[in-house]
């Protein structure tokens, strides 16, 4: 345990100096403005539904009033294509306009950054960070003298537990970032809306998710960095593990009920809060979340064991070590 605290701690040393880390931190706090940009945007394009549908009624019917369609009931039926009529659009774009303007709530912009664009980007840079946690070291060699210094045990799952601190890093970055963000773009994007009487005095906030999103959030950080981080580490070359990355999350389709892809949106549309979601996710496909649990957990115990033991070249630096 002291060998791999050692190798933590020279690694988080090593992260604090280096070029690629502050970028990575630039980046997040990019993300946070942009889906922040991006939840003002929405409310706005509600508020400018609202208005339209509301003028259009009216050119027909100038005694209907918004308070009208507020006083009777909506249904919502569902095609078996997954489209949706709805009978009373009206009440049904005000509350719309309700649940972004509770998204604005600057405490929870966690919530929307997770259920935005910003959240695929976000996939991307751990991923991306799994790949250079493994091949920096690789590239100038330094993983050769950290493990004849430490072993190779050490060194091994020392660099993937600093990569895991490292996420849950980002992660609290976010959640002070995300808000602060959101209050200034509310501050400088102020958006006109001619019903603020009639939405609610006070905005209701995510908070109680954030434990569980957090958790969430931490464990999906820590899969991608943990599959790039073994995946770099038996190619030794940074070039594939990118191009692997890129074309999994932006090209290929979901594999599967148990494909990777679909488990995260499944646990997003289950424990966040979507209904002010600026990303347009689709419906997840039903799984047994203790399965993917079990699949996921096997799926990774092989991954790191494979890995472990088939890094040869380690390994023999690592005997050398202990022979002399």
């Amino acid at each position: 345990m002291k060998n791999i605290s050692a190798v933590i701690k020279q690694q988080l040393n090593y992260q604090a100096k280096a070029r690629y880390f502050y970028f990575f931190l630039i980046v997040i706090l990019l993300l946070c403005i942009m889906a922040s940009f991006l939840q003002v945007n929405a409310y706005k394009e509600s508020v400018a539904t609202l208005t339209r549908d509301l003028e259009e009624i009216q050119k027909s019917d100038s005694s209907l009033s918004l308070e009208f369609f507020l006083n009777q009931d909506v249904h919502i039926t569902y095609d078996e294509d997954g489209g949706q009529q709805v009978d009373n659009y009206i009440k049904y774009d005000f509350s719309k306009v309700v649940s972004y303007y509770n998204a604005l709530q600057p405490l929870s912009a966690f919530n929307q950054f997770f259920t935005s664009i910003a959240f695929v980007f976000f996939q991307l840079m751990i991923g991306i960070y799994g790949v250079f946690l493994a091949y920096t070291n690789i590239k100038y060699s330094t993983d050769k003298f950290v493990i004849m210094q430490y072993g190779k045990v050490s060194y091994f799952y020392g660099q993937m537990l600093a990569g895991m601190i490292t996420v849950l890093l980002i992660l609290l970055q976010i959640i002070i970032f995300a808000p602060i963000s959101q209050w200034l773009v509310n501050f400088l994007v102020p958006v006109k809306n001619p019903y603020l009487t009639y939405l609610p005095k006070s905005q209701v906030t995510f908070l109680d998710k954030l434990p569980v999103e957090l958790l969430i959030m931490f464990a999906i950080g820590t899969i991608y960095v943990a599959c790039m981080y073994c995946f770099t580490t038996l190619v030794k070359n940074q070039i594939i593990p990118l191009l692997l990355i890129f074309i999994y999350m932006l090209i290929l389709p979901n594999l599967g009920a148990y494909d990777f892809k679909n488990v995260i949106l499944y646990s997003i549309q289950k424990a966040f809060n979507t209904s002010a979601a600026t990303l347009d996710m689709i419906p997840a496909r039903a799984i047994n979340i203790q399965t993917a649990i079990i699949i996921g957990a096997l799926f990774l115990v092989m991954l790191v064991m494979g890995t472990f033991y088939l890094d040869r070249e380690r390994g023999f630096y690592s005997n050398y070590f202990k022979k002399n």
